[in-house]
């Protein structure tokens, strides 16, 4: 039992488990999370298989990461306790420790209790699930209905946009041509106006974005509206422990949006455990600022 307790307050163990950590996050920066098998079956071959059952393509919710930032926490736990003796002097120390402890294991309850997935919302009609997971997708009910009741583009400011922007407007003027087709699906992030603002000029080659708002209404079991929200892209509104974005919208007939959902039970630990880092932090200051001579 000793030799754990000296292993988890060894600081070359922590460091260890710090670098596995963040090989990891890279490893889940460079290879798409959450997908089904076959996608990473078809990009990387017989690899992708591997990567699949080792976790790799759903790192953030892997058993590795989980098993290291538990046993990063046992250590700063272990590290913790053997200033307790004499905290009156290591104050700062045992205050920055103690923010560390909560943000991790915010984190761990963010890995093991996190959702997050999409809701499609078509105009007039409610939706009461979203989809969600990863390495396989499933439905989850979200205590709540929703449904888009207006949605509408306006120009955006006085930018232009440039390169492979003008490229992106000219092909959002191509889907919009009239087609008996069913319109096209256009990313919300990279949708532009068919007309520039003429109140506006931009240099050839240029265009102005477009700047899609929508309204959304939520309602209970008994079909009573609790609750109107205004969503703008990279401008997220919560509700009732959920987080929506706009991710996509119907460019043509406007009837249609797609909503990211998100749900992070441990944001709050994360939040409070900085303010305990940065209280440390301004202890280690200030008892450093009294030691030295005058």
């Amino acid at each position: 039992m000793r030799k754990i307790i000296n292993l988890l307050a060894s600081v070359k163990f922590a460091v260890t488990l710090l670098v596995l950590i963040i090989l990891f996050g890279v490893s889940g920066t460079i290879i798409p999370q959450g997908l089904d098998s076959s996608h990473y079956s078809r990009i990387y071959g017989p690899a992708g298989d591997i990567l699949f059952k080792l976790k790799l393509t759903d790192v953030y919710r892997s058993p590795w990461l989980i098993g290291l930032l538990s046993l990063l926490w046992l250590s700063l736990l272990v590290c913790a306790k053997g200033r307790l003796k004499s905290w009156k002097k290591q104050t700062g120390s045992l205050l920055t420790h103690l923010g560390l402890l909560i943000i991790l294991l915010g984190a761990l309850i963010n890995t093991l209790l996190g959702e997050s997935g999409f809701v499609s919302l078509p105009k007039g009609d409610d939706q009461a699930i979203f989809l969600t997971g990863n390495s396989g997708y499933r439905f989850k009910k979200l205590g709540f209905r929703a449904s888009l009741d207006e949605l509408s583009i306006s120009q955006e400011g006085n930018a232009c946009l440039s390169g492979r922007q003008g490229l992106a407007l000219n092909i959002a003027k191509a889907i919009s041509r009239p087609d008996p087709s069913p319109p096209p699906l256009v990313k919300g992030r990279i949708s532009y106006p068919q007309e520039q603002n003429k109140n506006l000029t931009c240099p050839i080659g240029q265009k102005q974005p477009l700047a899609p708002e929508g309204r959304i209404n939520f309602f209970d079991s008994t079909n009573r509206i609790i609750a109107v929200k205004t969503i703008k892209i990279n401008q997220p509104f919560s509700f009732k422990g959920y987080t929506f974005y706009l991710e996509n919208y119907e460019l043509r007939y406007l009837n249609w949006v797609e909503l990211k959902v998100t749900n992070d039970p441990g944001i709050p630990l994360v939040y409070a455990g900085f303010i305990f880092l940065n209280l440390g932090a301004i202890a280690i200051v200030i008892t450093k600022n009294k030691n030295k001579p005058l």
